[in-house]
This record gives C-alpha cells, structure tokens and sequence, in this order.
C-alpha cells in the first residue's frame, strides 16, 4: 500500500505536478478584484443612500452604498464621512454604515466631493 503525501494529494486533485506550488496571480486585475487604477473617479458613480432599522432593535442606519472601489477606497470615504457627520460606524462588505439618520448630510457631503448620490 502506498502512501501519499498530502501535497502530492492536493497536486493530483489540482492537476498540478508533485512538489510544484501554488503561485498567486501576479495582480489584483487576474484575481477579479478592482484595483485602484480601475476604480471610478468620484464624478463618474453614483452612490445610493438607503436608511435602515431592520435588525438593529429600532434604532436608524444609514447605509452608503459605493458602485466601485476598493476596501481601502471605500474605508477612507467612510473614515471621512464619519468624521464630518460627528457619528460612530464601519465600513464592510463593499458599504458604509453611519449610525444615525444622515441621509441629507451624507448626500451633501458626497456631492461636494464630486459623487452623484441618490436617495432610497
């Protein structure tokens, strides 16, 4: 009875010859992410801004949702948007959350910036 090796295991599952590495695409463009050079500049998105208290025991959230850009791009707006509206939040999984009904302040905050907002 022979015994594998469990890289020699993953190389034959994989198609890959025994010993060889994995290697990591050699930018972020072949991994499907957006870098920064393909992100939109500000005046070409438009950004939606929704109010939210499902989940969160009565209490108001307002969701930004970016059309593009990258984790850091969209931490730094929503670093600088926290920091305008005075407001707690975080931003995760591609949005930015502003504890608070900031609705009308984050659309003016945006626009100034050069974004095109649109209220739901």
């Amino acid at each position: 009875m022979e015994t594998k090796d469990w890289k020699d295991a993953l190389a034959a599952k994989f198609g890959m010859a025994p010993g060889e590495e994995a290697t990591e695409p050699a930018t972020a463009s072949e991994a499907g992410e957006a870098s920064a050079d393909e992100a939109l500049p500000p005046r070409g998105q438009r950004i939606d801004i929704v109010l939210d208290r499902k989940g969160r025991h009565g209490k108001t959230a307002t969701i930004i949702v970016p059309a593009s850009g990258t984790e850091e791009q969209i931490a730094a707006l929503g670093k600088q948007l926290r920091q305008q509206c005075g407001t707690g939040g975080s931003a995760r999984g591609g949005e930015i959350l502003l504890q608070g009904d900031f609705r009308d302040r984050a659309a003016t905050l945006l626009q100034q910036s050069g974004y095109k907002t649109r209220k739901i």
